[in-house]
């Protein structure tokens, strides 16, 4: 595999990863281009990412790339699944192993990491799950989590046993913690692993989507039809919900835990809506989404984007600082 050019393009996650992989990769010539569902029910890709040691084989990952490698032995691989750079839903723990295990095994493939502002990639990630039905809460340490104080080794010595989950650095009652978004420690984790990162953001491909796409016909050395460019700009491959109904969503949401399946499937419709007026108007739904800052620490993202921005000034991420926390980076 070592004479072949392998990409792996790992997301992030809501960076506009299903509108590259329906309209973008699928137009790369002379390219064999790999993606979902195989990369998550292959049971070698499923395994990559969700096995522990006892299960996975780096052997049986191999066997499957040489597979692939021989479908077009002349084409470059590109190999797409957002999931790679881990699962928002496991708390990313598995995203080093994932790393570390593509490292052993395509020691020479090159990594595509599409980031966007924190800001931003949060809200849409909570409304992802809202939209999909499942998280049911709002947008608070149930969600996303800042590292607690810890437990002190001299306060146990002391003979404190006083059980508090919110001392902990990772919560399992929470979908994830902020330091799973340290974009810095992030391209460096890849870095540290695989040959070459590419690393771009979703912000240039929303406002510049010209460069976006000249910059990947660069890296796969080939030309992009000229009607791609068209489509990305005119197609929404994952329309976004509105306030008013992630708000319905919500509700839908919490009926369901309710009501058994039938009975669930005659009132959602009828009720998630008009419930969902109700509860915000007196005040029973207050979705905290509006209120980011208060959830996370602006000046913690924005220290660390500053560190990445002097780290990788070709990014350019100041070129969008209120996505990116920048304005807050002063901020304790």
């Amino acid at each position: 595999m070592r004479n072949r050019k392998v990409f792996i393009h790992v997301g992030l996650p809501k960076t506009a990863s299903t509108l590259l992989q329906e309209l973008v990769f699928p137009a790369l010539r002379d390219v064999t281009y790999i993606s979902r569902p195989y990369t998550q029910e292959n049971h070698a890709f499923n395994k990559l990412q969700y096995a522990d040691d006892s299960i996975y084989a780096a052997e049986e990952l191999r066997n499957e790339m040489n597979n692939i490698i021989t479908l077009e032995p002349t084409k470059k691989v590109l190999i797409s699944d957002e999931l790679l750079s881990g699962a928002p839903f496991y708390n990313f723990l598995n995203r080093g192993l994932i790393a570390r295990r593509l490292a052993k095994v395509l020691p020479d493939a090159e990594v595509i990491l599409f980031l966007r502002g924190q800001k931003d990639i949060i809200r849409s990630l909570y409304n992802q799950y809202v939209k999909i039905g499942w998280f049911t809460g709002e947008l608070n340490a149930r969600f996303i989590s800042y590292p607690g104080k810890g437990f002190d080794l001299q306060d146990f010595v002391k003979g404190k046993r006083d059980w508090n989950i919110h001392n902990r650095f990772i919560s399992h009652q929470s979908f994830m913690n902020q330091y799973h978004f340290f974009f810095y420690e992030l391209v460096k984790l890849y870095e540290d692993n695989l040959s070459k990162v590419h690393v771009l953001l979703y912000e240039d491909l929303l406002t510049r989507p010209e460069a976006v796409l000249l910059r990947l016909e660069e890296l796969f050395e080939t030309k992009l039809p000229e009607t791609v460019l068209e489509r990305v700009k005119t197609t929404n491959v994952n329309p976004k919900l509105s306030d008013d109904e992630i708000e319905a969503q919500l509700v839908r949401g919490r009926l369901k835990l309710l009501f058994p399946r039938r009975e669930y499937k005659l009132i959602k419709k009828a009720l998630g809506g008009f419930l969902a007026f109700t509860m915000r108007e007196n005040g029973s739904l207050n979705r905290a989404e509006k209120h980011l800052g208060e959830i996370v620490d602006p000046g913690l993202f924005g220290r660390n984007n500053l560190k990445l921005a002097e780290s990788y000034p070709d990014l350019r991420i100041n070129r969008y600082p209120e996505s990116y926390f920048l304005d807050d980076r002063a901020n304790s």
